[in-house]
């Protein structure tokens, strides 16, 4: 059984990396597909989290890079600003759920 789930996983991976990105391309939400399919490997609790943290960075970086270089990060400054206090919750967030998850 695992060796036929490492079957579908070879070539449903690939897929299921250009569906999201093709979705987060389209509509800047990195979710679905990757999130269900990720569960659906049934990772350990701890590589499930390290693999939906290396899906979520890759994909915002990959959105920051495409924002840049269609310009759509240019703003006013005072734009800017808020944009960057609005990620201080979510900082703040990430470091209190590490303390949470523990060592």
């Amino acid at each position: 059984m695992a060796a036929e789930a490492d079957c579908y996983e070879a070539w449903a991976s690939p897929l299921v990396g250009v569906a999201t990105g093709l979705v987060t391309g389209a509509t800047g939400v990195f979710v679905i597909p990757a999130v269900p399919y990720l569960q659906s490997l049934r990772l350990e609790k701890e590589d499930l989290i390290q693999a939906l943290g290396l899906s979520f960075t890759v994909s915002t970086a990959a959105l920051a890079i495409g924002l840049l270089r269609t310009g759509a990060l240019v703003s006013p400054t005072a734009q800017l600003t808020g944009s960057m206090l609005a990620l201080l919750p979510a900082l703040a967030g990430m470091c209190i759920g590490q303390r949470c998850a523990g060592p």
